[in-house]
């Protein structure tokens, strides 16, 4: 993209909202299934798995609000860059160590891809806000 389209980021931060969304209640309603599938091993206890999903979904609802109101939301998008990137590392370095399985590392991937995508925003809007003229939203 060379310009600023606002409908794009838009849709990106929605998008974004719900892939969290979907994600944290399906693992949540149905880990065990999903953590066979992925080849990682069963959670006695799913307090932290849950409290993590929880905060995950609260994300996805910050992602929501981003994509309403575009120029409002840098913090937001900033601790989205920050935590995205460090699912993603968790789990290479889960994968690396031989502690999770190739799915899992499919699955992280959809964060570093979503923490680019909020790098390239974040970088554009700057540069735009020095230019106000034109931004549009």
């Amino acid at each position: 993209m060379t310009s600023y389209n606002p409908t794009y980021y838009k849709y990106l931060f929605l998008f974004a909202a719900v892939f969290n969304w979907l994600i944290t209640v399906s693992w949540a309603v149905a880990y065990p299934q999903i953590f066979s599938l992925l080849g990682i091993a069963p959670v006695t206890e799913p307090l932290f798995l849950h409290l993590f999903l929880a905060l995950a979904f609260i994300f996805g609802i910050g992602y929501y609000r981003v994509g309403n109101a575009l120029k409002q939301g840098s913090d937001v998008i900033l601790l989205g860059v920050i935590g995205k990137i460090a699912v993603f590392v968790v789990i290479l370095w889960y994968w690396l160590a031989s502690k999770t399985a190739v799915m899992m590392l499919v699955v992280g991937t959809g964060d570093l891809i979503f923490a680019l995508l909020f790098i390239e925003y974040l970088n554009r809007f700057s540069k735009l806000k020095n230019n106000q003229s034109e931004l549009h939203q």
